[in-house]
């Protein structure tokens, strides 16, 4: 970080904090309020510490390469406005006027990442390509996002608005890996956006803006991180097939209909996910175990083999049957490690107490019966567990590196951990 961060910085955090105090009160209510505020400084701080801990602990890191191509970006635009104009709008058109800034650019043919430095390249020219000002937006959008979620549920279940609060606006990870200039913080922020759209819809609510959101997040996250939205698509199908069902009167009708209804939503949940993973080959389905297996082992034996925090779930060959066979420890993975006893890092001890603690509540919550029956009653929670556990598979069996997973594994944990809260406390939330 330089001079500039330390000049420019404060005078967007203040401006965000001025926004955000004119913004509250039309998207809180009496117990939310006074969490809105803490939670954006929260988000603001977890951005700038994240920054930090890049450059003094890991000395540079993804962070600092999208920060890196925003800088060219913004140089583009300062050299020849048209020239920054192309590289944010126009990044598959190249051609000789942008040829030395595209030539500096490693990221220029990767969509995914490359939506990220177009971003924080936009975003430089308002703030003087200060690093912690762009992660200052980044956050701002991510806590957008996540406010939207945590206002869906507390909507629903509004007698757990503070223990909700603690597992979705102030989990220390969460805030921490989703706060900076990373493609993590984009795809939380509008993996909230999409589901807070979904719940609007379904209860009726301003439903052309929810369409607009949910076209707007399902893009973003199509773009940045597909493997989300494949995840997310079968676990809707599945919420909106029980809330359906749950409208059938009569054991009878309910018999006949349960079968029909859930061919269609489940047969649609997968040709949609799958008409979306034809849309990037390394995603395709047939494909998507020999993924897996070539990015756990790039991981942990290439690009983070540095990081000594390296685990292994056992050998893989790029088959489905071997894949589906690591699926228990790889949920273990994603959810409980790494245990105390593997931590190597200051890092790596906070995210073992959040596993630990994650741990002691999926047991609290299985020894209870009445646990089951309140799951099985509610379709929203059996979406939370659904995508949970199929996206926590998903990153656990394709990681094999725990300062790795502590990031990708966060959309799981954005629902996993308020799911085990209310199930955990049923008679406490709205049961």
């Amino acid at each position: 970080m330089e001079i500039k961060d330390f000049l420019v910085t404060p005078v967007y955090i203040i401006l965000f904090s001025t926004l955000a105090y004119f913004i509250r009160p039309h998207v809180t209510n009496a117990k939310t309020k006074g969490y809105f505020l803490p939670a954006l400084w929260f988000s603001f701080l977890g951005a700038i510490s994240l920054g930090l801990v890049y450059q003094f602990y890991y000395e540079g890191g993804d962070t600092f390469n999208y920060y890196f191509h925003a800088g060219i970006i913004s140089e583009a635009f300062y050299d020849n406005f048209k020239h920054g104009l192309k590289l944010i709008f126009k990044p598959d058109i190249l051609d000789g006027e942008i040829l030395e800034y595209v030539s500096k650019m490693y990221w220029y043919k990767d969509s995914s990442a490359y939506f990220v430095c177009r971003s924080a390249g936009f975003i430089s020219l308002f703030t003087f390509n200060a690093y912690s000002s762009i992660a200052i937006f980044f956050a701002a959008f991510n806590f957008s996002g996540i406010w939207a979620l945590y206002s869906s549920f507390q909507h629903k279940y509004p007698k757990g608005s503070g223990r909700l609060s603690l597992v979705i606006l102030f989990m220390p990870s969460l805030v921490f890996w989703g706060s900076g200039i990373l493609k993590d913080s984009i795809c939380l922020g509008a993996l909230g956006w999409l589901v807070w759209g979904v719940l609007q819809f379904e209860i009726g609510g301003r439903r052309i803006l929810s369409v607009f959101v949910i076209a707007l997040s399902a893009f973003i996250l199509f773009v940045v991180k597909i493997y989300i939205l494949i995840c997310l698509i079968p676990a809707l199908f599945m919420w909106f097939y029980l809330k359906r069902i749950k409208l059938v009167r009569g054991f009878t009708k309910k018999a006949l209909l349960a079968p029909i209804l859930a061919s269609f939503l489940m047969g649609a949940g997968f040709l949609a996910a799958y008409a979306i993973s034809k849309e990037d080959n390394r995603y395709t389905l047939d494909r998507v175990a020999e993924r897996a297996w070539i990015t756990a082992y790039d991981i942990r034996y290439y690009t983070g083999k540095d990081a000594g925090s390296g685990y292994s779930l056992g050998k893989q060959d790029g088959t489905w049957q071997t894949m589906l066979k690591l699926a228990p420890s790889a949920v273990n993975v994603s959810f409980f490690r790494p245990y105390l006893w593997e931590v190597k890092n200051p890092l790596m001890a906070i995210a073992s107490l959040e596993s630990t603690l994650a741990f002691f509540l999926t047991i609290s919550v299985l020894v209870k019966l009445r646990s089951y029956r309140v799951l099985f009653k509610d379709p929203f929670l059996v979406f939370c567990l659904t995508f949970s556990l199929v996206f926590a598979f998903a990153v656990g069996v394709s990681t094999y590196n725990f300062g790795t997973l502590v990031r990708y594994k966060l959309p799981a944990t954005l629902f996993f951990y308020p799911m085990l809260l209310i199930l955990g406390g049923q008679r406490s939330f709205k049961y």
